[in-house]
């Protein structure tokens, strides 16, 4: 299966040609259109647990739609809710851990599932549970903004404002604190900042849901008996 992907990196927008037999799994939501050569269906990913799970604790969709190439030239087109970049990426041995809402699709031989997070992504507002993909084949990833890509040796360590992560290697040791030596509401909102130790990916995004959701809806006055005069 090959992707193209284009309108990059604002309004993206990925495309899969399918050959005779190739399956793609795709958030429910995410298709934008295809060719007449693919079949569609959708089902419960995982079973009716494993799907609850994913639609009311990682806050994604609780049906997968597949699609599937019935001949050769096949393609669907596939984009995410938030207008920003698509990446293509080969799931690493060790798996990746996606923040939710950033999963997209994911080609055969990748298992899809959800986990308790840990006490530090709980914190760094990652939410209670993650979405994680395992196995041999390719996965796409979409950000709020740009998607970068570090890929970090061992003991290495980067700091990310916890608003523009999305992804990571399981491998990749995840820790949550204030940023040291700096006053943390003029650089990251609340003031945390996740320290990611290697070895491993780590995809992060140039924009912040957060931050968006904060300037569209503002905070009101606390006193509900305020009234201008």
């Amino acid at each position: 299966m090959q992707f193209s992907i284009t309108h990059k990196p604002s309004y993206s927008m990925a495309v899969a040609y399918l050959t005779v037999g190739d399956e793609l799994y795709a958030e429910s939501g995410a298709f934008v259109a295809m060719n007449t050569a693919v079949s569609v269906s959708a089902f419960l990913k995982g079973g009716v647990v494993e799907s609850a799970k994913r639609k009311f604790l990682a806050k994604e969709s609780l049906f997968i739609t597949r699609f599937r190439g019935l001949a050769e030239g096949a393609w669907v087109a596939l984009s995410p809710a938030y207008p920003g970049d698509i990446d293509e990426v080969e799931v690493p041995p060790e798996g990746l851990v996606v923040q939710p809402g950033s999963y997209l699709a994911h080609t055969a031989g990748v298992k899809l599932g959800t986990e308790v997070g840990t006490l530090a992504r709980i914190i760094g507002r990652e939410g209670a549970f993650v979405v994680t993909l395992r196995g041999e084949g390719k996965a796409l990833l979409s950000s709020y903004g740009g998607l970068q890509r570090f890929d970090l040796a061992e003991g290495q360590r980067m700091v990310v404002d916890t608003g523009h992560y999305v992804a990571s290697g399981q491998n990749v040791r995840y820790d949550v604190g204030l940023l040291e030596g700096v006053t943390t509401s003029v650089l990251s909102g609340e003031g945390l900042v996740a320290t990611l130790t290697g070895p491993g990916p780590v995809f992060i995004q140039t924009r912040s849901p957060q931050e968006l959701n904060s300037w569209l809806f503002p905070p009101r006055p606390q006193d509900e008996g305020f009234r201008r005069r």
